[in-house]
C-alpha cells in the first residue's frame, strides 16, 4: 500500500527546509532565499539556493534540486519511502509501516535497530562509568586527563568493564538478540562458523567514546584500554592494543563519518574553519577548551567522502596531525584530497607537544588560540618534504616539480598562477620552467561520480516557456486569466508531453511538489525547481505583458515548424500533374505568412 499522498504533502509542509538543509551546508540569507556551496558538486562560487517559501532547494551550477524528501535521499544514501518514513519522525508525522513493502521494512526495521542497540550500549557504558563501582577507575583516568563532568556527559563517554559477557548480559536483559549486537560490532562470535559456541564483549576493560552520526545518532565507538586494569581480570590482557574501534556495519562507514561533526557543525559554520585532528580524545579536549570546530577521523586515513562532507560547510580547513613520521604522511597524503575538494588546507604545528590534547593541557587555551591564529599552509609542507628528498641539484628540483605537479594541476586557474610563483621563489626556478613542467604531467581521468563530468543530452524546454512557468509559479494569479484567455493550443506550448501535463497544472494552480509527484519526469522536476528558485526575473507590473510575448513566441515556433513542413510538400509536389494540391499548399502557406507578419507586428508593438 503507498504512502497516501496527504501525508507526503503533510510532511513537506512541516519540514522547515533551511533548518534540514543548513545541517550540512552553511547557508547565509540573500533576499528570500539562503546561498550556501552547493554539496553535490565542487564550486568556489555559492550556487546552491534554499527556497524556504517553496520548501525547494536548487543549485544552479549543477541542476540539483527537490524538496527536502529529496535532499535526504540525496544526502543520505535511501530511497524515497525512508527519507519520507525519517522526515516524518522529525517533524511528527506518522509513516505506518503497512504503508511500507517487506523489503522496505526489514532494512529500515534493520538499521533503526543497529542505531537502537547503539544507543542502548552508549546508555549502559555511560552508567557504568558514572555510577558503578567497576567505572570509577576510568572515571578517575578521565579526570585525570582535565575533563569536566559537563564534557563527559555531552560526549556520552563510558566504560566498559573488564568481563567477556558485560554488555551482552546487558542488552540481553534489554530484549536485544545477540545477533543485533554482532551486526551492531558489540560482541564477536568465538567460532564465526559456530554461533553455539558463544559470544564475548569486543570492548572490556575500556574508556568507551560513542560516535554519532550526522543526525545525532549512535552508530559505532573507539574503546581505549586501561592499563591500570592490566593483570585484574583474564578479560584485558597485558599488551591489549591502545584504541579498539568498532567494525563497519550497516548503519556506520569510517569513510564517510567525523567524529564530532554533529557537536562541532555550528561552531564551523559558525567560524567558517575545522580543525581536523587525529584522535577522539583531541577533539573532546578542544571542545571542552573552547575550539568546538574539531573533528577527527575514525581511525582511517582522511577520505574524499570525509572533504565531501566539510566542503558545504567551510573551504578553511587547518589540520592537526601528530609531528611524527606517520603523521606527516598522513598529512601529505591529505593535501590532493583538500585540493580537489576546493578546499584550502592548512597544517598547525604546536612545538613541545604530540597533540592538541597534550599542548593544551601544558600551556592552555590562550596559548593554542595564538598557535592558531598562525597555522602554515599545507603545501608549504609538501614542499619542504618534497625538496628534502630530491635535493638542490638541478635534476632534482626538477623532480621535485615533477612530483608537485599533479597536485598543482588541481588548483584551479588564479590559485594555480600563486602556487607556481611559490615554487618559482622556493625553487629559484622561472615561473615559465615550471608552467612547462606543470603541463607534462599527465592529466587525470574525469571523475564519473562528478555530475558535471559527463553532459547527458536531455530536455530543457524552452526560454519562452520556461518564462511562462516562472510567471504561474511567481505571479499565478496576475497570469493565470490570460492564458485561460488564450486559450492556447497544447501543441503550440511544447510537443514534450510531460511539460503540456505540468503547464495544465500549473494553470490550475497546483504547487510543483504535487506536479513533480504526478508528472514523475526528471526534466520536468530540473525546470520546475530551477523556475522555482529563481526570485526575480520579471516584475508583477511587466507579467501580463510578457504572458502575450512569451505566448507569441511560441506561436511563432509553431508557425515556422509548419511553414518549414508546407515547403517540403510544395517542393515534392508536381505543379503540372496536381495543381489543384499545389494551389492549395502555396494559400496555406501565404495565410500561414499573413498570420506570422500580423503575430510580429502585434510583438513588435
Amino acid at each position: 500500500m503507498p504512502i497516501p499522498p496527504e501525508v507526503i504533502q503533510s510532511i513537506r509542509e512541516r519540514v522547515n527546509i533551511v533548518e534540514l538543509v543548513g545541517e550540512s551546508v552553511t547557508l547565509k540569507r540573500k533576499g528570500n532565499s539562503h546561498v550556501g556551496l552547493c554539496p553535490f558538486h565542487q564550486e568556489k562560487t555559492p550556487s546552491f539556493n534554499v527556497v524556504p517559501g517553496k520548501n525547494i532547494f536548487h543549485c544552479f551550477g549543477c541542476g540539483e534540486g527537490g524538496d527536502g524528501i529529496a535532499f535526504v535521499m540525496k544526502t543520505r544514501g535511501v530511497g524515497f519511502i525512508e527519507a519520507v518514513k525519517e522526515l516524518g519522525q522529525r517533524v511528527g508525522v506518522e509513516v505506518e509501516d503497512r504503508q511500507l513493502t517487506e523489503v522496505e521494512r526489514r532494512r529500515i526495521t534493520r538499521r533503526a535497530n543497529l542505531f537502537d542497540v547503539c544507543e542502548a550500549a552508549a546508555g549502559f557504558y555511560h552508567s557504568t562509568l558514572m555510577t558503578r563501582p567497576e567505572g570509577r577507575p576510568a572515571l578517575e583516568y578521565l579526570r585525570g586527563r582535565g575533563l569536566t563532568e559537563e564534557t563527559i556527559a555531552a560526549f556520552r563517554l563510558g566504560f566498559a568493564p573488564a568481563r567477556w559477557d558485560g554488555v551482552q548480559e546487558h542488552l540481553a536483559r534489554q530484549g536485544f538478540d545477540r545477533n543485533l549486537m554482532a551486526s551492531a560490532g558489540l560482541i564477536r562470535w568465538r567460532d564465526e562458523r559456530n554461533p553455539g559456541r558463544g559470544s564475548y564483549d569486543l570492548f572490556r576493560g575500556r574508556v568507551m567514546v560513542p560516535i554519532l552520526n550526522e543526525r545525532g545518532k549512535v552508530v559505532a565507538f573507539g574503546g581505549r584500554v586501561l592499563e591500570s586494569l592490566f593483570g585484574t581480570s583474564d578479560a584485558i590482557r597485558e599488551g591489549a592494543p591502545k584504541y579498539v574501534n568498532s567494525p563497519e556495519t550497516e548503519a556506520y562507514r569510517k569513510k564517510q563519518v567525523l567524529y564530532g561533526l554533529h557537536q562541532a557543525r555550528r561552531a564551523i559554520q559558525n567560524r567558517n574553519r575545522i580543525l581536523v585532528v587525529e584522535g577522539y580524545f583531541d577533539v573532546i579536549a578542544l571542545h571542552q577548551a573552547g575550539f568546538e570546530e574539531a573533528v577527527a577521523t575514525c581511525g582511517t586515513a582522511l577520505t574524499p567522502e570525509h572533504a565531501r562532507l566539510i566542503r558545504p560547510l567551510t573551504q578553511t580547513v587547518v589540520a592537526l596531525f601528530d609531528t611524527d613520521e606517520a603523521g606527516l604522511r598522513a598529512a601529505e597524503k591529505s593535501m590532493p584530497i583538500f585540493v580537489k575538494a576546493g578546499i584550502e588546507p592548512y597544517r598547525l604545528v604546536l612545538v613541545g607537544a604530540k597533540d592538541p590534547d597534550e599542548f593544551i593541557q601544558v600551556n592552555g587555551r590562550d596559548e593554542f588560540a595564538e598557535a592558531l591564529a598562525r597555522p602554515e599552509s599545507l603545501l608549504e609542507l609538501l614542499l619542504t618534504r618534497t625538496r628534502g628528498r630530491h635535493g638542490a641539484s638541478p635534476q632534482g628540483k626538477q623532480r621535485t616539480v615533477e612530483d608537485l605537479a599533479p597536485i598543482v594541476r588541481l588548483y584551479e586557474s588564479a590559485a594555480q598562477q600563486a602556487v607556481i610563483g611559490r615554487l618559482s621563489s622556493a625553487l629559484a626556478l622561472s615561473e615559465s620552467v615550471i608552467r612547462e613542467w606543470v603541463g607534462r604531467a599527465r592529466a587525470g581521468t574525469p571523475d564519473r561520480s562528478d555530475p558535471t563530468a559527463a553532459q547527458v543530452a536531455r530536455w530543457n524546454g524552452s526560454k519562452a516557456l520556461n518564462q511562462l512557468f516562472w510567471l504561474l509559479i511567481h505571479h499565478h494569479d496576475l497570469v493565470a486569466p490570460e492564458i485561460v484567455i488564450a486559450d492556447p493550443d497544447p501543441d503550440v506550448i511544447t510537443d514534450y508531453e510531460p511539460a503540456q501535463v505540468a503547464f495544465a497544472m500549473l494553470l490550475k494552480g497546483d504547487p510543483i511538489t504535487a506536479i513533480m509527484d504526478f508528472v514523475d519526469d526528471e526534466n520536468i522536476r530540473r525546470v520546475l525547481i530551477a523556475a522555482a528558485s529563481r526570485e526575480t526575473l520579471i516584475p508583477a507590473a511587466n507579467a501580463k505583458n510578457a504572458v502575450r510575448q512569451n505566448l507569441d513566441s511560441l506561436l511563432i515556433v509553431r508557425i515556422d515548424q509548419q511553414l518549414q513542413e508546407l515547403q517540403t510538400e510544395i517542393a515534392a509536389c508536381n505543379n503540372e500533374s496536381d495543381t489543384s494540391s499545389y494551389f492549395s499548399l502555396i494559400e496555406k502557406l501565404q495565410a500561414l505568412q499573413k498570420r506570422k507578419h500580423a503575430i510580429q507586428t502585434r510583438f513588435a508593438q
